[in-house]
């Protein structure tokens, strides 16, 4: 019988704090379901003992691999860099906060051995504020609402993929990414299933409001024209508006010229006017915006910088195609 081989692809920034307890969880779900896994942490530039802690994880245990990045790239990036570098059959991916629960993995497993492709964690409990709450809940609805590919609702990267899948993602050369999104728009048979979000162990979020509206932004203009037709519609409307706003003044001077009305009616619409201008200032400004996200977005694929940078690997690595200045 084939030998299975399971990775599992973590994004590392600054998780000290964790490491050992995460380390430890991941490596006992796995061997629940075989003894041929690897463990790929990608250090994404940690200026804590991130970094030491993993190569002591590698030290005690040869299935545990690093890959050390040369700078601060993200976490889209570094996932990314571990899926071009698993070898897996079957490859997780999850973040290395212990917010994504290493128990839940065995469960992931089962059911994509009932002949599904992707098996994702439906999120049905969050540990955070109750603004950030109300915000990730209203993020996955536009998105899905706006995107011409249905999009899981409540579901991040945390998930099992089968290798065809993950090669898929490989492909992608988009500097833009949102990995769930693009996990979504390779198809294949997909499942999710409910997941409770733990608890940060380190109290501080690595991705803050900045990185968040941006990770957003990247996933809402990567799988949508929508926002471009608003800007249309805004034209359209405006449009709409200045001829009844035309035609209201035509009138006004039709009925003054009868003395029907007196001529100081068309002064008191001054502040109308400029209200109006205020406005439809904004929603032009609002237009370019939208149309510069596009073309920045377009200007980052012009441009073919690296995704990321290797600055070096720990480990036994037998792809090595993406893990060298990709």
């Amino acid at each position: 019988m084939n030998k299975i081989l399971v990775s599992v692809v973590l994004p590392v920034h600054n998780e000290a704090v964790c490491l050992p307890e995460l380390n430890s969880r991941i490596c006992k779900a796995l061997e629940m379901i075989t003894k041929d896994y690897e463990v790929i942490y990608v250090n994404d530039a940690s200026t804590d003992d991130s970094l030491v802690l993993m190569l002591s994880f590698n030290e005690k245990n040869n299935r545990v691999k690093i890959v050390d990045l040369s700078r601060n790239f993200g976490q889209q990036q570094a996932i990314s860099c571990g899926l071009d570098s698993a070898d897996g059959d079957f490859v997780v991916i999850m973040d290395s906060d212990l917010q994504d629960c290493p128990e839940d993995i065995p469960n992931f497993y089962k059911k994509i051995l009932e002949g599904y492709d992707v098996v994702y964690a439906v999120r049905q409990q969050r540990r955070e504020g109750f603004l950030k709450r109300c915000c990730f809940w209203l993020f996955y609805r536009i998105l899905n609402r706006l995107s011409h590919i249905r999009q899981p609702i409540d579901s991040g990267i945390f998930s099992i993929m089968r290798r065809c899948v993950a090669d898929e993602l490989c492909r992608m050369t988009e500097r833009n990414k949102y990995l769930a999104g693009l996990r979504a728009f390779v198809g294949f048979r997909q499942i999710g299933i409910l997941s409770n979000r733990g608890a940060r162990v380190n109290s501080s979020p690595k991705n803050r409001l900045p990185a968040l509206l941006r990770l957003a932004f990247d996933a809402i203009f990567s799988f949508s024209y929508i926002p471009l037709r608003i800007g249309t519609c805004f034209g359209l409307i405006g449009a709409f508006l200045c001829f009844c706003w035309v035609a209201f003044i035509v009138i006004l001077r039709i009925l003054a010229y009868f003395n029907i009305i007196a001529d100081r009616a068309m002064v008191r619409g001054l502040p109308t006017i400029l209200v109006i201008q205020v406005i439809f200032g904004s929603l032009i400004l609002i237009s370019l915006g939208i149309i510069g996200e596009y073309i920045g977005r377009i200007y980052d694929e012009v441009k073919q910088r690296p995704y990321y940078i290797v600055k070096k690997r720990i480990g036994s690595f037998s792809k090595t195609k993406g893990l060298d200045n990709t």
